[in-house]
C-alpha cells in the first residue's frame, strides 16, 4: 500500500453473484474476505489471486451453489484458514485448470479439501440422471495442512500435483467415495508427502466401479492407492516410501454393479499391469490370482510349483514389480526419484543417523528407469494407453448413474472403456523398446511428463540447478510455462560447458534434452 495504492478490507464476504450469467472476472487479488456464487452459470475467473479468505470466528469460505461451466484458470488460493479453499455445491462442470492452492489451514483433522461436491441432476437411479464432469488440469495443492481433492461425478483429474500435506484426518489426496469413483479418470499425476493421508482413495461403504488410473505416482503417504470396489483399470502406477499398502485392491465393501448386496468380492474384475509396490501389495484381482475362483486362494501353481500369489513368477506376467517378494527397493531401479528420508528435518536425519547423510537437500524427481534395470520393456501392451493409439472418442459416451445397469457396457473382457478422451493427440505416449516399461514412466522416451501449477515461466528443472554428481550420460528436462493454447509452442534449449556447445529447439510437447558431459564439468 502507498498513497496511491489503498487497500481496505471491507467485509468478510468480498462479493455475491445471485443468479447471473455468462461474465468473466479477470486480474483481481481477492484479499481478506471470501466470495460466493448463488445459481450462477458460465462464468470464469482467470489470472486472480485469492488470500486470507477465512480465518477463526471468520469462516465464511469462498462457495459456489447451484449453476453450470464454472471455470478457475490460472488462479492461486493462499494462506485460507478455517475454511475450504473452495466448496461448490450442485454445479455442473466445474473445470480448474492451472490453479495454485499452497499454505492453507494450520490446524490438524480439518480435512479442508477443494470439493466441487454433487456435480450432477437427478437421482443416480434414474434413467434421466445426468452428471457435470469436473476436470482438474495443471493443478498443484502443495505445503498445506489440509487433504487433496474430494473430485465429483466423473471427474477427469490430469496433471496434478499434490506433495506435503500435512493433515492426519481419515482422508486423502484424491479422494472419490462410491459414486464419484465411476467412470473417473485419474493420470499423469504425482501424490508425495503426504505421510497421514491415503495418497489416491476410492471410498464408501460400498465401492465404486470403473475408474481408470494410469501413469500415477503416489509415494511418501499413509497409504499409496486404496482402491475399493470393481472392474477399475490401473496401469503404469509407482508406489513406494508409503507407511502401509504401497498398492490396496481389496475384496471388502463391494456391493455388486447394483449396489444391491454385500454378498460380493470386490476387485476380482479389476485390472492391475506394468506397476511397482514396493512393500506392501494387496490385490484380489484374476490377474494376481490366476487359475483361481472366488473366494480365491492365497496361492498359485506354476510349472509345477505350489508358490504365493505375491511370487515374481507369478506377478511378472501382468507387469507388476514386487519389491516385497524380492527383497528389492525400486528406488534403485531409477534414475534418481524422491527420497522419504531425505524430506525429514535435519533433527530427526541427525537422531537416525548420527547426521545428515546429504550435503545437497533439494529432492530430484526423476522416476524414468535408470539403464540396464528390469523395468526397461518388462511391461505388457495396453492398447490406448501405451502403444501410441488415441483413445476412441466414440466410446467415451454418456453412461448411467451408479447402480442402474440398463444398457451399461461393462467390455468385461479387458474392462478398458476409457472414461474420458485425450487431452491432445499422442498424450498416451507409445513405448521405446521391445515393450513397455514398468512404472508410470518410459526408459528413453523424449517427453517426460511434468505434473501441477505452470509458471509463467520455464520450471522443475531435471536436474535441478547446481545439482552435483549429475551422471555423463543423462538429459535435461524442464516444464513449459503455462499457456491457454500450445499451438506452435517451442522451446530453446542451449547447454554450453566442457566439450559441449549446442542449441536444440523443441516442439510441445517434447521436453527430453540428451546430452553427454564430461566427468567433472560445470554446465548452463
Amino acid at each position: 500500500p502507498s498513497s496511491t495504492n489503498v487497500r481496505v478490507r471491507i467485509r468478510d464476504r468480498i462479493m455475491n453473484f445471485d443468479v447471473s450469467y455468462n461474465f468473466a472476472i479477470k486480474n483481481v487479488h481477492f484479499f481478506a474476505g471470501s466470495i460466493q456464487l448463488l445459481s450462477s452459470s458460465y462464468w470464469s475467473i482467470e489470472d486472480s489471486k485469492f488470500s486470507f479468505s477465512s480465518d477463526m470466528f471468520d469462516r465464511e469460505g469462498n462457495s459456489a451453489y447451484y449453476g453450470t461451466n464454472v471455470t478457475f484458470r490460472n488462479v492461486i488460493f493462499e494462506f485460507i484458514n478455517e475454511a475450504y479453499p473452495w466448496l461448490s455445491q450442485r454445479t455442473m462442470y466445474p473445470t480448474f485448470e492451472n490453479v495454485l492452492f499452497r499454505y492453507n489451514d494450520w490446524f490438524a483433522d480439518s480435512a479442508r479439501y477443494v470439493v466441487p461436491g454433487r456435480n450432477c441432476k437427478g437421482n443416480r437411479l434414474d434413467p434421466d440422471f445426468k452428471r457435470g464432469d469436473d476436470i482438474w488440469r495443471y493443478v498443484t495443492i502443495e505445503n498445506s495442512y489440509t487433504a487433496g481433492i474430494f473430485a465429483g461425478f466423473g471427474s477427469l483429474v490430469e496433471y496434478l500435483r499434490l506433495e506435503n500435506l500435512y493433515d492426519g484426518c481419515d482422508c486423502s489426496g484424491i479422494q472419490r467415495n462410491g459414486s464419484s469413483t465411476l467412470y473417473s479418470t485419474t493420470r499423469y499425476t504425482w501424490i508425495i508427502n503426504a505421510p497421514g493421508l491415503n495418497g489416491m482413495r476410492f471410498d464408501s461403504a460400498a465401492g465404486g466401479n470403473h475408474g481408470d488410473i494410469y501413469n500415477v505416482v503416489s509415494i511418501g503417504n499413509h497409504r499409496g492407492f486404496r482402491l475399493k470396489g470393481d472392474y477399475h483399470d490401473v496401469y503404469h502406477v509407482t508406489a513406494y516410501d508409503n507407511n502401509g499398502h504401497d498398492i490396496s485392491l481389496p475384496e471388502i465393501k463391494f456391493w455388486g454393479l447394483d449396489v444391491e448386496s454385500k454378498d460380493h468380492l470386490g476387485n476380482w474384475n479389476s485390472n492391475l499391469y506394468n506397476s511397482i509396490a514396493e512393500e506392501s501389495l494387496q490385490c484380489t484381482s484374476r490377474l494376481c490370482r490366476p487359475g483361481g475362483i472366488k473366494p480365491w486362494t492365497d496361492t498359485v501353481e506354476i510349472d509345477g510349483q505350489t508358490l504365493t500369489w505375491q511370487h515374481f513368477s507369478n506377478l511378472e506376467t501382468s507387469g507388476i514389480w514386487f519389491g516385497g517378494s524380492m527383497s528389492a527397493d525400486p528406488k534403485f531401479e531409477m534414475i534418481n526419484p524422491w527420497v522419504q528420508n531425505q524430506a525429514l528435518s535435519d533433527e530427526l536425519l541427525t537422531e537416525s543417523f548420527g547426521k545428515v547423510p546429504w550435503d545437497y537437500r533439494k529432492q530430484s524427481y526423476d522416476f524414468r528407469p535408470k539403464k540396464g534395470s528390469y523395468l526397461i520393456d518388462s511391461g505388457v501392451v495396453i492398447p490406448g494407453v501405451n502403444n501410441g493409439e488415441d483413445v476412441d472418442n466414440s466410446i467415451v459416451k454418456a453412461k448411467p448413474g451408479w447402480g442402474y445397469l440398463e444398457n451399461i457396457d461393462l467390455n468385461e473382457e479387458d474392462c478398458t472403456l476409457f472414461n474420458h478422451p485425450n487431452l491432445y493427440s499422442g498424450q498416451n505416449r507409445k513405448y521405446v523398446g521391445d515393450a513397455p516399461d514398468i512404472g508410470a514412466y518410459e526408459y528413453g522416451d523424449s517427453v517426460y511428463w511434468i505434473p501441477g501449477y505452470r509458471y509463467p515461466h520455464p520450471s522443475v528443472p531435471i536436474p535441478n540447478d547446481n545439482a552435483p554428481d549429475v551422471p555423463i550420460d543423462h538429459s535435461l528436462v524442464w516444464n513449459y510455462p503455462y499457456k491457454k493454447d500450445y499451438s506452435n509452442t517451442e522451446a530453446t534449449v542451449t547447454v554450453s560447458g566442457p566439450g559441449v556447445s549446442r542449441t536444440e529447439v523443441y516442439q510441445y510437447p517434447y521436453n527430453v534434452h540428451f546430452q553427454a558431459f564430461e566427468p567433472g564439468g560445470t554446465y548452463n
